[in-house]
């Protein structure tokens, strides 16, 4: 059997303040085209997009796959986001926008289309 990954998303706009440390904000991810649907094209996106802009997320990594262990060893870990520019190696990205066609193929228009928001994080 192969790794398998599922994620579930739950949302609040009234998180109390011990809480929302442990969030991250999706602004950047979806402003900069970090994240992005691979089963999906920059038109059908977009609405998905737009309702991402806003939300907070909550990761938590049960296997880090890149020490090499053939299943889940150790506790899990709270994961954040890239939240700026310079925070992943420029290389990394891409590589996976090439195996991906992530930006040919258009996935990335709606970046175009976003509306500039003030942010602050949560724990400013």
């Amino acid at each position: 059997m192969s790794r398998q990954v599922e994620a579930h998303h739950y949302c609040s706009h009234q998180l109390p303040k011990e809480e929302q440390k442990y969030w991250h904000s999706h602004i950047y991810e979806v402003q900069s085209g970090m994240l992005y649907n691979p089963d999906g094209d920059a038109k059908s996106d977009l609405p998905h997009m737009e309702g991402l802009v806003n939300s907070y997320g909550k990761t938590w990594h049960t296997w880090q796959v890149d020490k090499g262990d053939k299943f889940p060893l150790g506790p899990p870990q709270l994961m954040m986001s890239f939240v700026e520019d310079g925070q992943v190696d420029d290389l990394l990205v891409k590589d996976r926008d090439a195996r991906c066609d992530h930006w040919k193929a258009g996935q990335g228009a709606w970046q175009s289309t976003m509306a500039q928001m003030e942010f602050r994080p949560h724990n400013a």
